[in-house]
């Protein structure tokens, strides 16, 4: 009897093993899937749709669309200080929302004398395309080159700043064109 229950149990064993390593399986095909759905949550802005809400500060705001070496399509808020701005500021944001909902802190930097620069990936606000890890370096560098290239910025008054998911997205530019990087995590931004 003892040699038939441990047969029994060997082979419990064994299915429950079968079972847990197929079901870890699933779980890691699950996420490798849907991985990007866990971490960008774009919200789109109807093409057309206005800049509303004068910026407080703001001598001058221009919405610019550029393109990306891909050829997506990126829209983006070029936000000029109220005095001759010291230095430009490329904002990179988070992974939720788009340009719209930022525009309340632009004025923060306005007041100091900075320009902001402030785009939507691809898949965001008025942005073309689909968000993914590639895609978004793609439209750093574009943002970084349109700004630089475009409209005339000199890559030495330029300021990548990056918030969540945007510091991660900052550093590719800033390490493919040979900017300096510091970081602080001081301050309220």
């Amino acid at each position: 009897m003892t040699g038939k229950l441990a047969k029994i149990a060997r082979r419990v064993a064994v299915r429950l093993a079968v079972f847990l390593l197929v079901l870890f399986i699933a779980l890691i095909l699950f996420v490798l899937l849907c991985e990007d759905l866990f971490i960008y949550h774009p919200e789109k802005t109807a093409a057309g749709t206005p800049v509303a809400d004068p910026i407080p500060g703001a001598r001058t705001v221009e919405e610019c669309l550029f393109t990306a070496s891909d050829g997506v399509r990126l829209n983006a808020l070029y936000v000029r200080a109220g005095t001759e701005a010291r230095r430009t500021l490329v904002w990179f944001h988070g992974n939720a929302g788009n340009l719209q909902q930022r525009r309340g802190t632009i004025a923060d930097f306005l007041a100091i004398g900075v320009d902001v620069f402030l785009f939507d990936y691809r898949g965001y606000g008025k942005s073309e395309g689909e968000p993914s890890e590639e895609g978004l370096y793609l439209d750093g560098l574009a943002a970084y080159d349109y700004l630089t290239k475009v409209k005339g910025v000199p890559p030495e008054k330029v300021i990548f700043f990056g918030k969540s998911l945007g510091g991660a997205i900052a550093v590719e530019p800033a390490r493919s064109r040979k900017r300096k990087i510091r970081s602080s995590s001081k301050g309220r931004w």
